[in-house]
C-alpha cells in the first residue's frame, strides 16, 4: 500500500494538557477525553478506550447524544479503535460520529465531510477500494459547493480518490492483503443469546448502515469466573451505492453471571449470565486469535474489547 502514504486520515486537533490519568468520578468529560488522548500518546491502547468510553458515556447522560461533546468522544475512540487495527469498530463509531454532526452542525458542514473522508481511509484500509471511492465522490461533490479550490480538505480528498483509482486500476483486489482463514477453525455452538438481545444488536447497526444476516452461533467463550463472551459469526451486507457484496464479521455478546437473572443457561449448573454489551470484530482477527492456540489463549484478546466489563486480573 505505498501509496497511502497521501492517506492521512483527517482527525481534530486536541490540546493534551494533562497532570495525570486518572479516572475520578468528578472528572469532566474533556478531562476524560484529554486523559484518553495522552494514554493513546503513549501507546497504552486499551486503557485509553476505557477511558474514552467513560468520557463517552458521562456526555451521553449530562448532554444528549446530539452534543459537540459527545460528537467528540465518538471520533477520539474511532481514532482508538483505528490505532488497534479493529477497522469494523472503528468505521462503525465514525458512522455513529457523522449522525451526529449532521445533525449537530449539517450534512455539508466542514465537520462531516471530515468525517466522511476518515469513514472513506477506512474502508481503503480493509482494501474497499470501490466503497472508499463512492465515499470519496460523495464528500467531494459536497467540498467542490462548499469549499475553496484551493481548500487542504478539498485537495485531500482529490489525492484519497486518485489513491483509490490507482488501486482499482492496478488490478488490486479487493481485501487482496487479507489472507482468509479457514472456516473450519471456527467451531458451532449453540444459540444462546436471547433473540431479543440479537434484534437490539442488529437494529442498532442498522441505525449505523450496517447491515448482518446469515447469523451462526460459535462456541462460547469463559471468562475466567467474571462472565461468559458469546460469538456469531454474520455476514455484513455491503450496500450497493459502496460496492456490493459481502464480508464476514464477528458479533460478540458479552455477559456476566448474576444467579437472580435466569437468561442464559451457563456452562455450570445453576449458573446463569445477563447481557451487557456487544461488540463487532472482523472475522480474520478474531480467527488469528483462535488460532494461536485455543479459546482459553484467546481470552486476554476478548478482555481487552470489553475493558469496562471484564478485567485481566479477574
Amino acid at each position: 500500500m505505498r501509496h497511502f502514504l497521501r492517506m492521512v486520515l483527517v482527525i481534530l486537533s486536541f490540546m493534551t494538557i494533562i497532570s495525570g490519568c486518572s479516572t475520578e468520578p468528578d472528572k469532566t468529560v474533556e478531562e476524560l477525553n484529554n486523559d484518553a488522548i495522552s494514554l493513546l500518546e503513549q501507546q497504552n491502547i486499551s486503557e485509553a478506550l476505557n477511558v474514552a468510553e467513560k468520557a463517552l458515556k458521562k456526555a451521553e447522560d449530562e448532554y444528549g447524544f446530539y452534543d459537540p461533546a459527545v460528537l467528540k468522544s465518538l471520533q477520539i475512540i474511532a481514532i482508538i479503535y483505528q490505532a488497534k487495527k479493529d477497522y469494523l469498530n472503528a468505521e462503525f463509531t465514525y458512522k455513529q460520529a457523522l449522525s451526529a454532526s449532521k445533525v449537530i452542525s449539517g450534512e455539508n458542514s466542514l465537520h462531516s465531510l471530515k468525517i466522511m473522508n476518515n469513514i472513506g481511509s477506512i474502508k481503503y484500509l480493509q482494501n474497499q477500494f470501490e466503497p472508499a471511492l463512492s465515499i470519496y465522490k460523495q464528500a467531494l461533490s459536497i467540498a467542490e459547493k462548499e469549499l475553496g479550490s484551493d481548500d487542504p480538505l478539498l485537495l485531500q480528498i482529490q489525492n484519497n480518490m486518485a489513491t483509490c483509482e490507482s488501486a482499482l486500476k492496478s488490478g488490486k483486489t479487493p481485501g487482496a492483503d487479507i489472507e482468509e482463514p479457514p472456516a473450519a477453525s471456527l467451531k458451532k455452538g449453540t444459540d444462546f443469546v436471547p433473540d431479543e438481545v440479537k434484534s437490539a444488536a442488529l437494529k442498532k447497526m442498522a441505525s449505523q448502515n450496517i447491515l448482518l444476516d446469515n447469523p451462526q452461533a460459535l462456541l462460547p467463550i469463559q471468562i475466567g469466573d467474571q462472565g461468559m463472551v458469546f460469538p456469531y459469526l454474520y455476514t455484513q451486507n455491503i450496500e450497493e451505492s459502496e460496492g456490493g457484496g459481502g464480508v464476514k464479521v464477528v458479533l460478540l455478546f458479552a455477559a456476566i453471571k448474576n444467579k437472580d437473572k435466569k437468561d442464559v443457561p451457563g456452562s455450570e449448573e445453576g449458573s446463569f449470565y445477563v447481557f451487557n454489551a456487544c461488540r463487532m470484530v472482523s472475522y480474520e482477527s478474531y480467527v488469528e486469535e483462535i488460532e494461536k492456540g485455543s479459546q482459553e489463549t484467546a481470552i486476554p484478546a476478548i478482555i481487552s474489547v470489553f475493558p469496562n466489563l471484564y478485567s485481566q486480573d479477574g
